[in-house]
């Protein structure tokens, strides 16, 4: 859905990103088997102690906490909501249109970016995001100026506008080395390229859970695992808003990603969910969903710390370099990668179970069931 509806940066993970996937799911399901039995061809390796063996993990009643996760999602909600309407929803370039200033400079090594958007802003009189990089190969430094709106830049405005980094920089003079404009009905047909991969993705995501998991009525697990998706979409605004991130194609590319990651661990847990209910179809609805949410807890958490010290380490570059464009990414990427993992176990999961418990009047909780017996 990237590479279809992108362009630029969002066409280029999308490349990125297929590529992971299919080498990852080679690797994963060949590579490994192959050196593990290369391995065990040792006599060394070959040997019981090695192993961990696996022990039986008590059953943790998520069932019966879906109130608390409720709560949970609640508060990130109003917490969301409160930043949205503190900070507001700002579009990046991308979407809204705008002016872009590009300067290279040697004098911008003890300046930060925040006296230079107020240099800008009083210059300008509009709203300012700057974006310095140092050079890997010389002192100098890029500087990026993005002046976001429908509105372009005259030239005696531009004056203005280097006249006042020069001067914030220390120096007599600055010319910019490259300028280049977005035009507005290009900003609005990114973003409504964006909303459509979102929403096609989820089509296509409704499509493949709905015929994947029949034995769990498909439709009812693909519509919870959309709600549970559209948790982790408002949670990567909420991300974007608070830390005061303009929304553009980094927007896309990590509600997709979260997306992706947060899908896949869901179908999980509802493969293993199908699996228990094979094994044992006369069992109570509750206690499979509470067995395989169990099963499946601790390779979860795996998966997303694995991930997440990953995104930590890019995190952690494009703040020490500076990288404004792989900050934007990182950010709300590590924060939906919590939130994915959250959703997939207490939402999607939960969701679904309390959708089959109402339409089939299943007793829940043991509680529920002393009371059913009574009446």
């Amino acid at each position: 859905v990237l590479m279809i509806f992108g362009s630029g940066t969002m066409l280029s993970f999308g490349y990125t990103l297929l590529v992971g996937v299919i080498v990852n799911c080679f690797i994963g399901v060949n590579v490994s088997r192959w050196v593990l039995k290369s391995l065990l061809e040792y006599p060394a390796c070959d040997n019981e102690k090695n192993f961990r063996k696996k022990t039986e993990r008590k059953t943790i009643h998520f069932f019966e906490n879906r109130k608390k996760y409720a709560i949970v999602v609640a508060v990130i909600f109003i917490i969301g909501l409160v930043g949205i309407g503190v900070r507001g929803i700002h579009l990046d370039t991308q979407f809204e249109g705008g002016t872009v200033l590009e300067y290279r400079t040697e004098a911008a090594a003890d300046v930060s970016e925040e006296s230079i958007a107020a240099a800008v802003e009083k210059a300008a009189g509009r709203a300012a995001t700057i974006q310095m990089t140092e050079s890997n190969v010389d002192s100098s430094t890029a500087l990026v100026v993005t002046l976001a709106g429908k509105n372009g830049v005259t030239p005696e405005t531009q004056k203005d506008i280097s006249e006042a980094i020069a001067k914030e920089l220390g120096l007599d003079e600055l010319e910019p080395s490259q300028t280049f404009a977005v035009e507005p009905y290009i900003g609005a047909k990114a973003m409504r390229n964006g909303i459509i991969a979102v929403l096609v993705s989820f089509a296509c995501i409704l499509a493949y859970v709905g015929l994947r998991f029949s034995v769990l009525s498909g439709l009812s697990a693909g519509l919870t695992a959309i709600i549970a998706l559209l948790n982790d979409v408002c949670v990567v605004l909420f991300v974007f808003t608070i830390f005061g991130i303009p929304l553009g194609d980094s927007f896309v590319a990590v509600v997709l990603t979260i997306i992706g990651y947060s899908i896949n661990d869901t179908i999980v847990v509802y493969d293993r969910i199908r699996e228990n209910t094979n094994m044992n179809p006369g069992r109570n609805l509750i206690e499979t969903v509470d067995e395989s949410l169990t099963q499946v807890l601790a390779r979860s958490i795996n998966t997303s710390v694995t991930t997440g010290i990953c995104v930590i380490v890019i995190l952690i570059s494009s703040v020490l370099f500076r990288i404004s464009s792989i900050y934007r990414f990182s950010l709300p990427m590590f924060f939906g990668l919590i939130n994915g993992t959250f959703s997939s176990i207490c939402v999607a999961s939960i969701l679904w179970a309390v959708w089959k418990q109402k339409k089939q009047g299943v007793p829940a909780t043991d509680s529920e069931k002393k009371s059913d017996g009574k009446n």
